[in-house]
């Protein structure tokens, strides 16, 4: 069968004869759309929210490569950091070249002894990225009245040195509403001590000390180490403040510190040990 051409009522449309409300949602679909129809002047600003960007992983971060174009960020391991790479370059996350990290914690619930350095198989003094170690305690709240003591441990499974291979010399400052006074300790004894006088155990001011070690896992060197304490008395306005420095008298790397009681227990207390960046 022949086909004819049809001519005839055949007529071209005007502009804007045919209007948005005679074009039916379903007619306007992907395919009618050239690939560069919508362009950047055809979007309001804020017009793209966040629903509207593909899913990416989660930690992911959006930036801009060296032709200007976006691109992703991979997410980095837990406690790196976002690091410049200048200019033209894509940032990333890194670990930190500097700074000091969180190590180790141990909370104390009524233990004889306290333990940090060596957890899990794992001796965070070995650690070639750190030379100082941080070790902080507060919140440590006694069973007795008991000075506080440290010894240092030695070998893989640490074990902890309590012979006579300690030195240490403590001043402290000591205040109350009625006076105040200075003293000076030293001593060389089976462990090194914080303070020269003790936290009572009915104090309402929980203890806290600050112990700095250099360098502990130098096996060619005695390990030296240095800090602070703050403790109080029953009296509210009983305060002492102590000064401490402590030398281990045997050349050996060192692998765990041991803090102890003369008397009684940690009640309670919290214990972190901290590296600090060789860089």
């Amino acid at each position: 069968m022949a086909l004819t051409k049809v001519t005839s009522g055949v007529r071209t449309l005007a502009t804007g004869e045919v209007e948005t409300a005679n074009i039916a949602d379903s007619n306007v679909t992907t395919a009618k759309l050239a690939d560069d129809a919508v362009t950047a002047a055809k979007l309001a600003d804020d017009a793209v929210g966040l629903a509207a960007l593909a899913p990416q992983t989660d930690g992911s971060l959006i930036s801009f490569d060296a032709s200007t174009n976006p691109t992703l960020i991979s997410p980095g391991t837990s406690g790196h950091v976002l690091t410049s790479a200048g200019a033209g370059a894509v940032p990333s996350f890194q670990a930190p070249s500097s700074g000091i990290e969180l190590l180790q914690s141990v909370t104390a619930s009524n233990n004889t002894t306290i333990t940090v350095g060596s957890a899990g198989g794992s001796n965070h003094f070995s650690n070639s990225a750190y030379k100082k170690f941080l070790i902080h305690a507060y919140d440590v709240d006694l069973t007795a009245d008991s000075f506080f003591k440290m010894n240092f441990g030695t070998g893989t499974t640490p074990t902890i040195d309590e012979t006579s291979s300690y030195g240490w010399a403590i001043n402290q400052y000591n205040t109350n509403a009625a006076s105040a006074s200075y003293t000076n300790a030293d001593g060389n004894s089976t462990e090194i001590r914080l303070m020269s006088s003790q936290q009572d155990a009915a104090s309402p001011t929980d203890a806290s000390f600050h112990v700095e070690l250099i360098n502990p896992s130098n096996a060619d060197q005695f390990t030296m180490c240095t800090g602070w304490a703050m403790f109080g008395s029953i009296n509210l306005d009983d305060f002492h403040r102590s000064l401490f420095f402590g030398v281990y008298e045997e050349i050996t790397a060192i692998t765990a510190v041991r803090f102890s009681l003369e008397s009684g227990s940690f009640e309670t207390g919290e214990f972190r040990l901290y590296g600090v960046k060789d860089s």
